[in-house]
Protein backbone atom coordinates (compact mmCIF):
# COMPACT_ATOMS: atom_id res chain seq x y z
CA UNK A 1 0.00 0.00 0.00
CA UNK A 2 2.86 2.38 0.79
CA UNK A 3 4.43 1.72 -2.62
CA UNK A 4 1.09 2.25 -4.38
CA UNK A 5 0.60 5.53 -2.54
CA UNK A 6 4.12 6.70 -3.44
CA UNK A 7 3.70 5.64 -7.05
CA UNK A 8 0.30 7.35 -7.22
CA UNK A 9 1.94 10.56 -6.05
CA UNK A 10 4.80 10.24 -8.53
CA UNK A 11 2.49 9.57 -11.48
CA UNK A 12 0.30 12.49 -10.41
CA UNK A 13 3.33 14.78 -10.54
CA UNK A 14 4.25 13.50 -14.01
CA UNK A 15 0.67 14.06 -15.19
CA UNK A 16 0.67 17.56 -13.68
CA UNK A 17 3.78 18.35 -15.72
CA UNK A 18 2.35 16.75 -18.90
CA UNK A 19 -1.39 16.09 -18.84
CA UNK A 20 -1.08 13.95 -22.01
CA UNK A 21 1.54 11.57 -20.60
CA UNK A 22 -0.36 8.48 -21.67
CA UNK A 23 1.94 5.99 -19.96
CA UNK A 24 1.73 7.82 -16.63
CA UNK A 25 -2.07 8.03 -16.98
CA UNK A 26 -2.22 4.31 -17.74
CA UNK A 27 0.00 3.42 -14.80
CA UNK A 28 -1.86 5.69 -12.40
CA UNK A 29 -5.09 4.06 -13.58
CA UNK A 30 -3.62 0.65 -12.73
CA UNK A 31 -2.72 1.81 -9.24
CA UNK A 32 -6.15 3.33 -8.68
CA UNK A 33 -7.68 0.02 -9.74
CA UNK A 34 -5.46 -1.85 -7.29
CA UNK A 35 -6.65 0.56 -4.60
CA UNK A 36 -10.29 -0.23 -5.59
CA UNK A 37 -10.91 3.26 -6.97
CA UNK A 38 -12.63 2.04 -10.12
CA UNK A 39 -14.08 5.42 -11.21
CA UNK A 40 -10.63 7.00 -10.81
CA UNK A 41 -9.03 4.13 -12.70
CA UNK A 42 -11.54 4.47 -15.54
CA UNK A 43 -10.96 8.22 -15.72
CA UNK A 44 -7.18 7.82 -16.04
CA UNK A 45 -7.42 4.95 -18.52
CA UNK A 46 -9.88 6.91 -20.67
CA UNK A 47 -7.51 9.90 -20.62
CA UNK A 48 -4.59 7.63 -21.56
CA UNK A 49 -6.54 6.37 -24.58
CA UNK A 50 -7.52 9.93 -25.52
CA UNK A 51 -3.86 10.94 -25.37
CA UNK A 52 -2.71 7.96 -27.47
CA UNK A 53 -5.42 5.83 -29.07
CA UNK A 54 -2.77 3.41 -30.34
CA UNK A 55 -1.48 2.40 -26.89
CA UNK A 56 -2.65 -1.20 -26.47
CA UNK A 57 -1.86 -1.52 -22.72
CA UNK A 58 -4.41 1.20 -21.88
CA UNK A 59 -7.16 -0.77 -23.64
CA UNK A 60 -6.06 -3.99 -21.97
CA UNK A 61 -6.03 -2.35 -18.53
CA UNK A 62 -9.36 -0.66 -19.11
CA UNK A 63 -10.71 -4.09 -20.06
CA UNK A 64 -9.51 -5.50 -16.75
CA UNK A 65 -11.12 -2.58 -14.91
CA UNK A 66 -14.38 -2.99 -16.79
CA UNK A 67 -14.41 -6.73 -16.11
CA UNK A 68 -13.94 -5.99 -12.40
CA UNK A 69 -16.92 -3.65 -12.66
CA UNK A 70 -18.97 -6.47 -14.30
CA UNK A 71 -19.14 -4.60 -17.62
CA UNK A 72 -18.34 -7.77 -19.54
CA UNK A 73 -19.23 -6.72 -23.09
CA UNK A 74 -17.24 -3.50 -22.78
CA UNK A 75 -14.31 -5.41 -21.29
CA UNK A 76 -14.29 -7.82 -24.24
CA UNK A 77 -14.36 -4.85 -26.64
CA UNK A 78 -11.31 -3.36 -24.92
CA UNK A 79 -9.36 -6.63 -24.96
CA UNK A 80 -10.23 -7.02 -28.64
CA UNK A 81 -9.01 -3.48 -29.39
CA UNK A 82 -5.73 -4.19 -27.55
CA UNK A 83 -5.30 -7.35 -29.66
CA UNK A 84 -6.05 -5.46 -32.89
CA UNK A 85 -3.37 -2.93 -31.97
CA UNK A 86 -0.90 -5.63 -30.89
CA UNK A 87 -1.69 -9.10 -32.28
CA UNK A 88 1.06 -10.60 -30.09
CA UNK A 89 -0.35 -9.24 -26.81
CA UNK A 90 -0.55 -12.49 -24.82
CA UNK A 91 -1.97 -10.86 -21.69
CA UNK A 92 -4.88 -9.41 -23.68
CA UNK A 93 -5.67 -12.87 -25.10
CA UNK A 94 -5.47 -14.40 -21.61
CA UNK A 95 -7.72 -11.78 -20.05
CA UNK A 96 -10.24 -11.84 -22.88
CA UNK A 97 -10.34 -15.62 -22.48
CA UNK A 98 -11.05 -15.31 -18.76
CA UNK A 99 -13.78 -12.79 -19.49
CA UNK A 100 -15.28 -15.03 -22.18
CA UNK A 101 -15.31 -17.90 -19.68
CA UNK A 102 -17.25 -15.88 -17.12
CA UNK A 103 -19.63 -14.76 -19.87
CA UNK A 104 -20.31 -18.43 -20.71
CA UNK A 105 -18.40 -18.49 -24.02
CA UNK A 106 -16.09 -21.44 -23.35
CA UNK A 107 -15.18 -21.87 -27.03
CA UNK A 108 -13.98 -18.27 -27.24
CA UNK A 109 -12.18 -18.67 -23.94
CA UNK A 110 -10.31 -21.78 -25.05
CA UNK A 111 -9.38 -20.21 -28.38
CA UNK A 112 -7.90 -17.18 -26.60
CA UNK A 113 -6.09 -19.22 -23.95
CA UNK A 114 -4.52 -21.39 -26.66
CA UNK A 115 -3.37 -18.28 -28.49
CA UNK A 116 -2.00 -16.75 -25.28
CA UNK A 117 -0.17 -19.99 -24.53
CA UNK A 118 1.33 -20.07 -28.02
CA UNK A 119 2.61 -16.54 -27.38
CA UNK A 120 4.38 -17.69 -24.19
CA UNK A 121 1.76 -16.86 -21.56
CA UNK A 122 2.23 -19.81 -19.16
CA UNK A 123 -0.51 -18.83 -16.70
CA UNK A 124 -3.14 -20.01 -19.19
CA UNK A 125 -2.11 -23.65 -18.82
CA UNK A 126 -4.31 -24.22 -15.76
CA UNK A 127 -7.31 -22.68 -17.55
CA UNK A 128 -6.69 -24.83 -20.62
CA UNK A 129 -6.39 -28.06 -18.61
CA UNK A 130 -9.47 -27.32 -16.54
CA UNK A 131 -11.86 -26.08 -19.23
CA UNK A 132 -10.66 -27.02 -22.72
CA UNK A 133 -10.43 -30.23 -24.69
CA UNK A 134 -6.98 -31.02 -26.13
Amino acid sequence: LKLNTKALSSYSIAIHINSNHYKALNNRGLIKGALKDMPGAMDDLNKSIQANSGYAPAYMNRGVTRAAMKKIDLAIEDFTKAILLDPLYADAFRNRGITYKFAGNINGACRDWKKASSLGQTSTEKWLKRHCKP
